[in-house]
């Protein structure tokens, strides 16, 4: 008959494996014990059915006797239990301490799973305050190596000795805000980089492992710790603590960051003018909330990363007075909320991607003092909100595209200093709302159209230094608001100057030099109370200077290498503000007032050898 074992007993051909074939030594006591037992071994053997018990059974007995005070049953089994048998006295090959050491051998076992129990549940439970689940604990080196306590009790293999928890913790974690940095399309960094120090600072710092790994927060604080170690370089230790530190609060609180007013969100990140150096990061382009970004007057240099393009809300982005170079990025247009674009003053190549045509929200796009070239794209025509289009400086060439008529709220056009040809489009006299016109230093031919006067907004004109050929147009004379008027300086525009000039009330700048001019100077001109400046050398001009005291903010007035006769009238003396009178190379005669040699300071006046003047430019006259 078969009994079941008592909780915790086991066979002993079981424990025969566990036990081995070691044979503990006799004690004393023992061996004093050997006549009692083998007594009561006689007494056993008679009272049963009179066969006698195998020798190993005895001893199998004795051992199970021993299991049983380790597991807590009773000592003394049932008399009709096979393997509960009084024990046989010890002889010399048999095993008397097996179960003692098996016992003590259990015990250990015992309490080492209890242990390591205890402690895989801290561990579990630590990691679910972290934001971890049963299964990346089941990844890491402690579910790894920990002891199976459902299966079969044996003698266990230990598992090495775990690290901290707070090392493997920080290695989880590290691994997890990887994957959420690069699962938003951020590049995986580089060893030794500014990204690899950025995501050390957000993993191992204890101040944020209150956020979960793919945390928006933490996040931010991510990119703008790749800011930091990308181009603070250069930073005094002062205003390294005004970044990066714990203590003064969230990102919200850093210099040059702006959050909404719920911190939930940043809006701002304006480091202009702050000593940045290197790169800027294309991380840079994952802060989708910003809405103003200025990197503007620092020492900046390779390329616009392309990933600016993902900033939809951004409304502001300045770039200029840096070194940036290559191209501007075709993703730019994707950046539709955008108002104002500054990228001048660097390096940039190339011509401008006709993608920036998307921005219809533009109203600001200055491009200026760059070494981009090519043709102005025909596609800017669909910018209608632009005010502001800057170009100056660069090396466009081609014409001024007709479809600039389109930008209806154009105010200010600067295309100064390129390599432009062809004529001002007739179009250009829709822009009604222009006060500023700028395409100076170009190689512009043809005419100057006559629907230029329609710019009545307009207040400075500068046209000189071109090609263009023709006549002043009198429908100059319609722009009343304008303030400074420049067409010479390398233009080869004839005929007189039209008495409409005159109509220009708010004139304080005439600049018609450089050119083939002739006929007189028209009285009208006398009625420009405001003019500071007349400019007028280097024309064909003859007949006498009219009276310029109706004129009292004159300046500097040349009139120097023209045709010009009679003398130098009184008049002169009755510019209080004049400093600069030129008008060598001409016939004049008569004497230069010898008040205006008294003042203090003293006029510059440069005249030829025939009017006397005791005050003028040295001059070699025999």
């Amino acid at each position: 008959m078969t009994i079941p074992l008592a909780p915790g007993l086991r066979r002993i051909d079981e424990l025969d494996v566990v036990a081995g074939d070691g044979v503990p030594p006799k004690s004393e006591k023992s061996q004093q014990s050997q006549p009692m037992q083998q007594q009561q071994q006689k007494d056993v053997s008679q009272s049963s059915s009179g066969k006698q018990n195998p020798p190993q059974k005895k001893a199998k007995a004795k051992h199970k006797i021993a299991l049983g005070g380790v597991s807590g049953s009773s000592p003394v089994a049932d008399k009709d239990d096979d393997y509960a048998r009084p024990a046989k006295p010890c002889g010399a090959r048999q095993r008397c301490g097996v179960g003692v050491i098996i016992a003590l051998m259990l015990g250990t076992v015992v309490s080492l799973a209890i242990l390591v129990g205890t402690k895989t549940a801290n561990q579990k439970s630590n990691l679910r305050r972290n934001g971890n689940t049963e299964e990346d604990f089941s990844k890491s080196s402690v579910g790894e190596k920990s002891v199976n306590l459902s299966s079969p009790l044996t003698t266990p293999t230990l598992a090495p000795i775990s690290p901290p928890v707070a090392s493997i913790q920080t290695s989880v974690r590290y691994s997890q805000i990887l994957a959420s940095i690069t699962g938003t399309g951020m590049e995986k960094p580089a060893p030794n980089s500014p990204q690899e120090e950025a995501l050390n600072w957000v993993a191992n710092n204890p101040y944020f492992n209150y956020l979960g790994p793919t945390d928006p927060v933490l996040q931010r604080r991510y990119i703008l710790a790749v800011v930091y170690f990308s181009c603070a370089n250069e930073w005094t230790p002062a205003k390294k603590d005004s970044w990066m530190v714990a203590a003064r609060g969230n990102e919200c609180t850093w210099v040059g960051v702006s959050c909404a007013s719920d911190a939930s969100t940043i809006t701002v990140l304006n480091m202009a003018n702050q000593e940045l150096t290197n790169t800027i990061p294309s991380e840079i382009g994952f802060l989708t909330t910003l809405e103003e970004l200025n990197l503007k007057g620092n020492k900046l240099n390779g390329t616009i990363p392309e990933s600016l393009g993902k900033l939809i809300g951004m409304k502001k982005l300045q770039l200029y007075d840096n070194d940036l170079s290559g191209n501007i990025p075709k993703t730019i247009g994707q950046a539709t909320m955008l108002t104002e674009l500054y990228l001048e003053q660097n390096s940039l190549v190339d011509s401008i991607p006709t993608e920036i045509s998307a921005l219809r929200s533009l109203e600001k796009l200055d491009l200026f003092e760059n070494n981009l070239y090519g043709a102005i794209p025909t596609q800017l025509g669909l910018l209608t909100n632009l005010k502001n289009l800057g170009l100056w400086n660069n090396s466009f060439w081609g014409f001024i595209p007709p479809h600039i008529g389109a930008m209806r709220n154009l105010e200010n056009l600067y295309l100064e200093h390129n390599l432009l040809v062809s004529t001002i489009p007739t179009e250009i006299g829709r822009l009604t709302k222009l006060k500023d016109v700028r395409i100076h230093g170009n190689n512009i031919q043809g005419k100057i159209p006559t629907e230029i006067g329609n710019l009545v907004n307009v207040k400075y004109m500068y046209l000189d230094d071109n090609s263009m050929t023709g006549k002043l147009p009198t429908e100059l004379g319609k722009m009343s608001n304008i303030v400074e008027l420049a067409i010479g300086g390398g233009n080869s525009i004839k005929g007189q100057i039209p008495t409409q000039i005159g109509d220009l009330n708010n004139l304080k700048l005439l600049k018609l030099d450089q050119m083939a001019l002739t006929g007189n100077i028209p009285t009208a001109i006398t009625r420009l109370a405001q003019l500071n400046v007349l400019r007028l050398e280097h024309n064909q001009l003859d007949g006498s200077i009219p009276d310029l005291s109706t004129c009292p903010s004159l300046r500097i007035i040349r009139l120097d290498h023209n045709k010009f006769t009679g003398t130098v009238g009184t008049w002169v003396d009755n510019l209080p503000k004049l400093t600069n009178v030129t008008i060598t190379n001409n016939n004049i005669a008569g004497s230069v007032p010898t008040s205006l040699c008294a003042r203090n300071p003293i006029p510059w006046i440069d005249s030829d050898c025939s009017v006397g003047c005791r005050c003028c430019r040295p001059r070699s006259c025999r």
